[in-house]
């Protein structure tokens, strides 16, 4: 089988997380032919050893860095509306998110050329970001099975955020046959149109309805990557069993305190993102309710981070 891998975004954390893509993607025996494909925008490094570093470790078939400009904003904007889209509350500007789907689309634009070229097609496209960590092969049998569908994508449940609405799919990773993913990427393409037709600016469900929209059928797979660093988030520690800490140390030439400094980031963020959506949700109700004190008759009481509403 052969296998293009498309990735796109910010290049972030990527000297890191090459390992694991290696490990996983690029060393795995079950696929004859693994190429990849990149479109994305340098982040810490200056562009010039941005494109360096990157061409080095992971000897993409045909890519392209850039540094983020208002022209590539403004240019985002006039295909997709993005300025104009209203920003949901809990998701990232909708100009950042275009940015990703630009990226994704460019990136497939070179998987496509490629092809074309070389006269064949991939069996297999598989979607990641470079700040993703892998930490199991890619199925298999869902591969196989995948490969020979031309309408079917699969994505893991994990991240769908179905709370923020029912036809929501989430856009960390996906794979599918060639014709699929071209067809997944093409979101891009129609962004605007699903401004137009009122679709909220949230990014899950911007690309559930392109699945809709598309004709695309979703189905289901298991997670192979994930977003934090190996061993530093307890309740996860079971997904690295392929990768042991030990290899992870040397792999990264990183340590024990290294990894301890990590897991006690996590501890924190994680309490600053409790307490700010605690205090996000308590300032929402105050909004809502207090003008509303004037023409009906209640008290709004609180207790610790609740607010209860009495009526007088």
């Amino acid at each position: 089988m052969k296998l293009a891998i498309i990735m796109s975004g910010m290049l972030r954390n990527f000297e890191h997380t090459f390992f694991s893509t290696k490990k996983f993607l690029l060393e795995d025996k079950f696929f004859e032919k693994k190429d990849i494909f990149f479109y994305g925008y340098s982040d810490n490094f200056e562009l010039d050893e941005s494109i360096k570093k990157f061409e080095k470790l992971y000897k993409p078939k045909k890519f392209k860095i850039e540094k983020w400009n208002e022209n590539i904003k403004h240019s985002i904007e006039m295909k997709t509306a993005s300025n104009k889209w209203p920003k949901f509350h809990t998701a990232s500007p909708v100009t950042n998110i275009m940015s990703s789907w630009r990226c994704r689309y460019l990136a497939n634009e070179f998987k496509i050329e490629f092809e074309k070229v070389n006269k064949f097609k991939y069996d297999l496209v598989y979607q990641l970001r470079t700040d993703l960590f892998c930490f199991d092969y890619i199925d298999h049998k869902l591969a196989m099975k995948a490969s020979k569908e031309k309408n079917s994508v699969y994505v893991p449940k994990d991240w769908d955020h179905k709370d923020a609405d029912p036809i929501a799919v989430g856009d960390i990773m996906a794979y599918g046959s060639s014709k699929a993913m071209n067809n997944y990427f093409s979101l891009y393409k129609n962004a605007k149109r699903y401004w137009v037709e009122g679709i909220k600016g949230h990014p899950e469900t911007i690309l559930g309805y392109h699945f809709k929209n598309k004709g695309i059928n979703r189905k289901y797979c298991e997670r192979n990557v994930a977003r934090e660093y190996p061993y530093t988030i307890p309740d996860y520690d079971h997904l690295w069993l392929k990768w042991p800490k030990d290899q992870v140390k040397k792999d990264l030439g990183i340590n024990d305190e290294f990894l301890s400094n990590e897991r006690k980031k996590y501890k924190m963020n994680n309490k600053f993102f409790k307490f700010f959506n605690n205090l996000k949700k308590n300032i929402l109700i105050k909004i809502i309710f207090q003008p509303l004190k004037k023409f009906f008759k209640f008290k709004i009481n609180r207790s610790g981070n609740k607010f209860n509403i009495r009526l007088k």
